[in-house]
């Protein structure tokens, strides 16, 4: 198949397409920069400047995408791409530098690994509460002195040692 490609203009048999090269140099910073998109916002750096120096048109660009982003491992993916992106403009230096001083703030509360530990420490608050709970039972069916062993054993469904060893602890009477 026979590709023509002259300015503007790609022809294939049956196909003939016209477009216009669109220098991103020439848009104003400000148009990526207000975008709600990270993918648009990353295009600043390819964008023009005005007179503002790139350490400054950087760090607006990663501000902006914190607001945007906020998690952390998201926010390293577009931290990756400004870097690339920022090659192609010389600016690779000045975005890493910039990528390394930012303050990483994380927020905790939303880590899969801290919100599965935080269900676990319930899971096992959860369980300790009964076991004291049951302990506290069987202390206070000792103290009446009206409950044999075997009461104790079936109504708090404990084994006799477990009862036996409360007992021992406390220096409770056991009723056989």
């Amino acid at each position: 198949m026979a590709v023509l490609i002259k300015q503007n203009v790609l022809e294939m048999p049956n196909v003939r397409l016209e477009f216009q090269v669109l220098d991103l140099r020439s848009i104003p910073k400000d148009v990526f920069l207000q975008s709600d998109k990270p993918e648009c916002v990353l295009l600043a750096i390819l964008s023009d400047f005005g007179s503002e120096k790139p350490e400054w048109i950087v760090r607006q660009i990663l501000e902006h995408l914190v607001k945007l982003i906020g998690r952390v491992p998201r926010l390293k993916k577009y931290q990756k791409q400004l870097h690339v992106l920022s090659r192609l403009r010389k600016l690779a230096v000045i975005t890493k530098n910039a990528i390394d001083s930012m303050p990483i703030h994380y927020d905790i509360e939303t880590d899969e690994l801290y919100l599965e530990g935080i269900e676990k420490g319930k899971e096992e608050g959860i369980e300790l509460g009964i076991e004291k709970g049951i302990e506290k039972g069987v202390i206070n069916m000792l103290k009446c002195e009206r409950f044999t062993l075997r009461d104790i054993v079936e109504i708090m469904g404990v084994s006799e040692e477990f009862v036996l060893n409360i007992a021992q602890r406390l220096g409770l009477k056991v009723i056989y």
